[in-house]
């Protein structure tokens, strides 16, 4: 009977009769609506062309009004109106947004557009075709829109008119007029007429042909609908007796039946009337039978259930874990006799319907409770605790509870172990872990003397670095000031290329022991970086003009391409010119051939500051990958073989990379075998309010010459300690023009400070009796030593030693070995200053 069911039936047939009148219901009214939206397309187009037609008008008149305003008072405001008039009708710029017939009457003299521009350059003439007139239309727009540019000629004419005198008179302004005035003026505005208004006719035809089209198809539709409505009634009452039919009687009667089954009665009959054994009634009858016999078997099944629930009950006896039920209100329910022999009970009897936590210990017992509310709330919890047994016994137990329901009611089921045996061995642990800890803090104590003992040999280093750096410079100072002595005094040739060969010597010396110094302080973190404004593009030239000579005795090409940047920035210049220097000086030892390249680009920008990437390009040999990550490490080197054609420290490159690193950056390298190699290094640099560069410092020559020149004859005092710097000194500043009083120490200073008006002051650091910060703090208390400009000229070139000496009163700090052309460049601007 089943399978006849899912045959298709009269209902079915009857159903999808009735939903094929519907979808064609649908269609037809589709269609009746899609006539009636022809006719608001109909309109809208007429609207849309009468709105083209007005614009070519109004344009026509605007036009006609810009021209004759220019006429009349020249303001060349109505010519550019007019121009703007011409390129929007023709596309050549934007067509504001709502572009109507009121657009230039808004615009007044403030030259303000009353609504900005849509972005999109269309013609009128586009516009018009895209609009759908018929060819007939569209000639009469096309002839209206050719008399209006033809009518612009003659208005160009007035405007050229107008122009061409100088002075414009009255009467050439009335000859403009006239030509904008004139009847051939009138009746070419009229020939622009003429076909707009044949276009509003032929509009007008088309939109009535269009409407009355769409009204037939409209009202054909109706008609259409109403005999589908009819149909579609029919089919829903035939679909209806088919649903009886398929019931098997009325919907009412079926429903009951249903409940019936719903509420669990299978014993009452289902009548099913002759022919209908294959409706819905049939199908519950058989149902009904089918039902009954489940439930005949359910009632076997309960007698199962009850069995298992006996083998159940014996395992949980015999389980050796304990398992317990415990209600809301914490009162034991259930519990094995595992548990039972865990509370040193004899029965259940016991403890059945006690407080649970009265067996728990009494520090537990909040923890316990608070357990008891979470597993009640749903929670899975697990617990550590100990109990007290009936019998006096402790035993450590580890309970896992989860809620579970039982009539109705939330309980909690717990299963416990006794975990004592543990416990025990976590107390002896943990009296091993204290034993561990005495032994590491005696370790710790340890530890701490030898980092006392560290930082004790780390002020030593700085103590014994500071040192050396001052022995090796006093020395040197005097090597490379008798150089230059002997340089300037005119020695042989031969002599003088020895000479210069110690010069560059001295030089290479000193910056070994600048770059140990700078390496030192970086890596005991009191390397200090100033700011100050930086000038990148005059870095990169300094640069590239140090060099020029060792390019151009290798024949190498020596470019810079620096960017410009946004704004003023603040960093280190002096720290940044060593690095790049660093880069291009090894590129052009390294290069044989080609050329090398200083690059200058902006990475990144944000609100307060830029960051820079510095490149240096050669055409050199290239470095193999496997060599470049030590590059970067200290003292080493591309090549350390003893043999190796190179010479250096192979620190410049590690000092560049913690340079960067300070200034918020990083360097590496880019090299391919006999390609070339590009050294870079990354920094970050803060903006700063827009300025003037850093002071460019004058040529050496030019420094000398000005003191020759402009301040021969003032007193200098020098204080120095070590006879030959004080010869070197005397000799140079002697050759500038200078009077120089000697003091031997800072005692000597002081006593002549204040016997002599003196109008510059050179101070060593270290001398004996009294040293120079404490010699210059005593100056500034003389009554003329306020203001006496005091410079520092020293072999303690630590960046600590030069803030100890703005600290005493000092102005300005020149370190050993003296450059002649920083000497005399210092002492020239403060001598200047004084003025």
């Amino acid at each position: 009977m089943i399978s006849a069911i899912t045959k298709p039936s009269r209902f079915s047939r009857s159903l999808w009769l009735m939903l094929v009148m519907f979808v064609t219901y649908a269609v037809v009214f589709l269609f009746y609506v899609h006539s009636e939206k022809q006719i608001d397309a109909a309109n809208e187009q007429r609207i849309h062309s009468y709105w083209l037609a007005q614009e070519l008008r109004q344009s026509s008149d605007d036009l006609t009004r810009m021209v004759r305003s220019y006429v009349i008072t020249g303001d060349p405001l109505y010519k550019q109106h007019y121009q703007e008039i011409l390129d929007i009708r023709d596309g050549r710029q934007p067509r504001p947004a709502d572009y109507q017939d009121i657009y230039w009457d808004m615009v007044g003299a403030d030259d303000q557009r009353p609504r900005p521009s849509s972005g999109q350059n269309v013609s009128l003439l586009d516009l018009m075709r895209q609009a759908g007139f018929s060819e007939q239309e569209f000639a009469r727009l096309a002839q209206a829109k050719a008399n209006s540019d033809a009518l612009t000629r003659t208005e160009f004419a007035a405007m050229a008119l107008v122009e061409s005198a100088a002075p414009v008179g009255d009467t050439v302004r009335l000859q403009a007029s006239r030509m904008l005035n004139d009847a051939a003026y009138h009746q070419a505005k009229a020939e622009i007429m003429r076909p707009i208004s044949e276009l509003h006719d032929l509009v007008e035809e088309r939109t009535r042909n269009t409407v009355r089209s769409a009204e037939t198809f409209a009202l054909l539709m109706r008609g259409v609908l109403i005999l589908l409505g009819l149909f579609l009634l029919t089919a829903v009452w035939r679909a209806y007796r088919a649903l009886q039919t398929s019931l098997g009687g009325s919907p009412d009667n079926v429903h009951a039946r249903i409940a019936r089954l719903g509420q669990g009665d299978f014993s009452t009959p289902i009548p099913v009337a002759a022919g209908l054994e294959d409706s819905v009634l049939g199908w519950l009858s058989e149902t009904r039978l089918k039902l009954a016999r489940i439930d005949a078997e359910r009632q076997q099944a309960l007698v199962d259930v009850a069995s298992s629930e006996a083998r159940l009950r014996t395992i949980i006896d015999n389980e050796p874990e304990c398992i317990k039920m415990v209600d809301a209100e914490g009162l034991l329910r259930q519990i094995n006799p595992a548990g039972l022999a865990m509370i040193e009970a004899d029965s259940l009897a016991q403890v059945a319907n006690q407080p649970v936590s009265e067996l728990v210990a009494p520090e537990y017992r909040d923890a316990f409770m608070e357990m008891h509310r979470q597993v009640l709330a749903g929670a899975a919890v697990q617990m550590e605790f100990e109990v007290c047994g009936l019998k006096g016994g402790r035993r450590w137990l580890e309970t896992h509870a989860v809620p579970m329901v039982d009539n109705n009611q939330v309980m909690q089921l717990a299963v416990t172990r006794d975990i004592s045996q543990r416990k025990a061995a976590e107390a002896e642990l943990a009296a091993y872990r204290l034993h561990l800890e005495d032994l590491v803090a005696e370790r710790t104590a340890a530890l701490s003397e030898a980092k006392e003992v560290a930082e004790t040999a780390n002020v030593a280093k700085s103590s014994f670095l500071a040192n050396m750096s001052h022995e090796i410079r006093t020395p040197l100072n005097a090597i490379t000031g008798m150089v230059h002595l002997l340089k300037r005094s005119g020695v042989p040739a031969e002599q003088a290329e020895k000479l210069e060969k110690i010069d560059v010597a001295g030089r290479h010396l000193l910056e070994i022991i600048n770059a140990i110094l700078d390496l030192s302080k970086i890596e005991a973190g009191q390397f200090v970086l100033e700011e100050s404004e930086v000038n990148l593009g005059a870095l990169a030239a300094n640069v590239a003009s140090m060099l020029s000579d060792q390019a151009q005795a290798k024949n190498l090409t020596l470019r810079c391409d620096v960017q410009t940047m946004p704004r003023a920035l603040l960093g280190d210049p002096t720290r940044i010119q060593q690095a790049i220097l660093n880069y291009a000086s090894n590129a052009i030892k390294f290069t044989e051939v080609g050329g090398v390249t200083l690059r200058v680009q902006q990475e990144s920008e944000d609100e307060d500051s830029v960051r820079v990437r510095v490149e240096v390009e050669d055409s050199g040999p290239g470095i193999p990958l496997e060599v470049q990550d030590r590059l970067f490490a200290s003292f080493a080197q591309a090549d350390d073989s003893i043999s190796r054609r190179y010479g250096g420290t192979g620190l410049g490159l590690a000092i560049t990379k913690r340079l960067a690193q300070l200034m918020g950056g990083d360097a590496g390298v880019t090299s391919r075998i006999g390609v070339g190699s590009t050294f870079w290094f990354s920094l970050r640099l803060r903006k700063g309010a827009a300025g003037k560069n850093a002071a460019v410092a004058a040529q050496p020559q030019s420094a000398e010459a000005r003191l020759q020149r402009s301040h021969a004859g003032r007193r200098i005092l020098l204080a120095e300690d070590e006879p030959i710097n004080q010869e070197i000194a005397l000799a140079l500043l002697g050759d500038a023009g200078l009077l120089v009083d000697v003091a031997n120490d800072g005692q000597e200073a002081l006593a002549l400070a204040g016997e002599n008006r003196y109008d510059l002051i050179l101070m060593d650091m270290q001398m004996p009796r009294m040293d120079g910060l404490e010699a210059t703090r005593r100056i500034r208390q003389l009554p003329t030593g306020g203001n006496q400009p005091i410079l520092a000229m020293t072999a303690n070139a630590f960046a600590e030693d030069k803030a100890r000496c703005f600290t005493a009163g000092m102005n300005d700090f020149i370190a050993k070995p003296v450059v002649p052309e920083t000497l005399f460049a210092s002492v020239l601007k403060w001598l200047e200053q004084d003025r």
